[in-house]
This record gives structure tokens, C-alpha cells and sequence, in this order.
């Protein structure tokens, strides 16, 4: 194969219960931050679902799919030298009680503490605020609660940012090609969860 063969890899999902939720990605420190990969090489992804006992049948259009293991990620992730990798994830509430978090946050041990957060919408003085019922009010800002798999929520609707920091547990796996007679290939991962 030429050295500018493409392969590009899409990701579908489907989820069996409404509150399911899947979120894949590629494994940077398993790929060592490649992007291009060659035919026989392993491409790691690794899959975030919640609930965590989620059963997984994925189903590539070409390829191997093998289980690699699994963990829990701290997001945004740290790299070794205690250098944050990611930017910083925010969680917006606007005129909500509610907001999203890129991935579903895990509960590791029942330690509610695991998860932390910092409001970040301030005033020109330097003051916490709040937009509630449509005015500006001055507050201690609530702590968000998690409430199912990637919402988190407030005592009330607010206008607010947060940076957030939260456990995350994947399932790691790797996709292996043979060698194809093509410059360009596509593959499709379909990954189908069911909660048991």
C-alpha cells in the first residue's frame, strides 16, 4: 500500500433505554498521538458508557475489534507529569437548572467528593452571580449534583458556567486492518449498547 493511503474511521451508536449514553473516542495515549495509522497497525478508541454495566456489541465493517481492558479517566485528563492534556471542560446553565458534561460521570466508590467544580460566571466586581427569575442576584454559587450520567443540576434555573473535574469510566478496545489495494478506505463502527 502507498504510503498516502487514507483510512477513515466513523462512529454510530445506538442505545437500547432512553438516559443510555455512549461516548467514543480515539485513545490518544495508546496511539501515542498518531493519527495515521498503517494497514496491520492496532488503532485504539476507547468507549464511555453509562450505566458503566452497559453490555457492548460492536460491529466494524471491516476489521478485527479487540478488548483492550478499561478504567476510569479523570476529565479533562492529566497527563503523567501532572500537565493538564485536555482544556479545561465547562458546563453551561443557561436559564436551566441543568447542564451536560461531555461524558458520563462515574461514581466510583460513592464518594459524592470525587466530583468538583468552580462557577466561573463573575460579575465586573469580582462577585459570583447569578441570572435567576431574570435579574441579577449576588449568591454563594450552588454546587452542582450529578443526577444521571452526564446532567448535573441546581436548586433552581441559573446562568452560569462551571469547570468541572470528574471520574469517567471507559472500555478500551483496538481495531486491526489487513492489508486492502486501496488509497482511500472508509470503515464504520457501529456500537451498539443494551443495558442488562
Amino acid at each position: 500500500m502507498s504510503s498516502s493511503s487514507s483510512i477513515t474511521i466513523n462512529f454510530q451508536t445506538s442505545c437500547q433505554n432512553a438516559g443510555d449514553i455512549l461516548v467514543i473516542e480515539s485513545d490518544e495515549e495508546m496511539n501515542q498521538g498518531k493519527t495515521c495509522f498503517l494497514y496491520g497497525e492496532k488503532y485504539y478508541f476507547k468507549i464511555y458508557p453509562f450505566p458503566v454495566n452497559m453490555v457492548l456489541d460492536i460491529i466494524p465493517s471491516d476489521g478485527i475489534i479487540a478488548p483492550e481492558g478499561s478504567g476510569v479517566d479523570t476529565i479533562p485528563i492529566t497527563g503523567i507529569s501532572g500537565i493538564q492534556d485536555q482544556s479545561p471542560e465547562y458546563v453551561n446553565f443557561t436559564n436551566s437548572d441543568n447542564g451536560k458534561t461531555s461524558k458520563p460521570v462515574t461514581d466510583t466508590d460513592g464518594q459524592s467528593d470525587l466530583f468538583r467544580s468552580n462557577c466561573y460566571w463573575l460579575t465586573q466586581s469580582g462577585n459570583v452571580a447569578a441570572m435567576v427569575n431574570g435579574s441579577e442576584t449576588h449568591i454563594v454559587a450552588p454546587e452542582p449534583v450529578i443526577s444521571a450520567g452526564d446532567t448535573l443540576t441546581v436548586p433552581q434555573p441559573i446562568i452560569a458556567v462551571y469547570r468541572v473535574q470528574y471520574p469517567s469510566y471507559f472500555k478500551r478496545f483496538s481495531l486491526t486492518l489487513s492489508n486492502r489495494p486501496y488509497n482511500e478506505y472508509p470503515i464504520v463502527i457501529y456500537v451498539m449498547g443494551a443495558t442488562p
